[in-house]
């Protein structure tokens, strides 16, 4: 299991405060080989991406010590579409969390620049499309698409199911 974390900042200098902010912790150690990606002492990998400003062209960085380069493509939209969370008050932390739309189009957009290399986005997809209602949305569904449940046979997890294998289907290029 991995985390990814998307960092708006305006320069590398930001990206390196930040890193070393992380590791000041000494709950966390950087991967070797890949700068982006950190160990917590629990096990979790941590992949961070940087995003806003430094990006050279929009929707893409390199980092400044090697060659890689990353498509940040969606993640401006996912960032200004996402949830303040609040995870203390004094002193404050607060941090954005992508809503499910904005994570489904993020791996829609990652899976579409590195197919066939990432297969787990698909299950990621349907993983999010089949909890849906559970990450707070079944208010949303009996009020702003209440037309849905009006309908005789509705059944929101056949649905999903449904939609979820056709996705899978048609970015796989399967057949039915």
């Amino acid at each position: 299991m991995d985390v990814d974390i998307g960092v708006k900042v305006k320069s590398w200098e930001d990206v390196q405060r930040w890193v070393d902010a992380l590791l000041s912790t000494n709950d966390f150690e950087q991967s070797q080989g890949l700068q982006f990606r950190f160990r917590h002492t629990n096990g979790i990998l941590i992949d961070v991406v940087p995003f806003g400003q430094l990006e050279n062209p929009a929707g893409m960085i390199q980092w400044p010590t090697d060659e890689k380069v990353m498509s940040t493509i969606g993640f401006d939209d996912a960032f200004e579409s996402s949830m303040v969370l609040q995870l203390r008050r004094e002193p404050a932390l607060d941090v954005r969390i992508c809503t499910p739309p904005g994570m489904v189009i993020l791996k829609l957009i990652a899976w579409s620049e590195k197919y066939p290399e990432r297969p787990n986005d698909a299950v990621d997809i349907r993983y999010v499309l089949e909890t849906y209602l559970d990450a707070g949305n079944d208010v949303r569904l009996h009020t702003e698409n209440r037309d849905l449940l009006e309908i005789d046979d509705f059944d929101y997890v056949k649905r999903v199911r449904g939609y979820s294998a056709e996705i899978s289907r048609r970015l796989l290029h399967k057949k039915p």
